[in-house]
């Protein structure tokens, strides 16, 4: 079994290393997210239960400090807030609002890369259907139809390189679009969740 398929690969010509080379990316970066893009790994209820009580209770500075020991997305928004508690509610806000544009984003890390995995792939398998014509081609010029073996090799090198791209491109284009949505939820409660804590602790000044 394991030669048939280092058969195939080969019989795939010189762009199945660039395809076998995003297959690799693709795999990694989906076995990455499915781990670290959940969302009680990134908004931890225990943690906000005790930012809440922390900050019902006025005790600031432990809450900046919970902050500090974990950090995360939206606790480094919190930490903001609590670090600045002292200025204008509109200062406070575009600090947070700032801080976001930089925390968040961190959410969607790698999305891009498999994104263009799922784009690439499907034309990298094109590329090899068409040198695997080519090579068709170039034997039918040169000795005709009357050697259904030579023509084999060029047929199999179109066929392998397009089922491997489509292959890789499949799985790679619906996990993208399942993470990206996964990712928009998690950036919406972060927003959401920071501004019911910037509001508390404002609003205990």
């Amino acid at each position: 079994m394991k030669n048939e398929l280092i058969q195939v690969f080969i019989s795939g010509g010189y762009v199945m290393f660039p395809l076998l080379i995003c297959s690799l990316i693709s795999m990694t970066i989906i076995i990455e997210r499915l781990i670290n893009l959940r969302e009680k790994k990134i908004i931890k209820p225990g943690e906000i239960n005790k930012l809440y009580e922390l900050i019902e209770k006025g005790f600031y500075d432990k809450a900046q400090e919970l902050c500090i020991a974990s950090p995360g997305p939206l606790n480094n928004i919190m930490k903001v807030i609590l670090e600045n508690r002292t200025l204008l509610p509109e200062n406070v806000r575009q600090l947070v609002s700032d801080t976001a544009q930089f925390e968040l984003p961190a959410i969607e890390k790698f999305l891009a890369a498999l994104s263009t995995m799922a784009s690439a792939s499907p034309l990298l398998g094109l590329l090899g259907t068409v040198t695997g014509m080519m090579k068709v081609f170039h034997v039918i010029t040169t000795i005709g139809l009357g050697e259904p073996a030579a023509l084999s090799g060029g047929i199999a090198e179109a066929l392998i390189t397009t089922v491997f791209g489509l292959a890789i491109a499949i799985p790679s284009l619906i996990m993208h679009n399942l993470f990206q949505r996964k990712a928009e939820v998690i950036i919406g409660k972060i927003e959401a969740l920071s501004l019911q804590l910037m509001r508390k602790t404002v609003k205990m000044q």
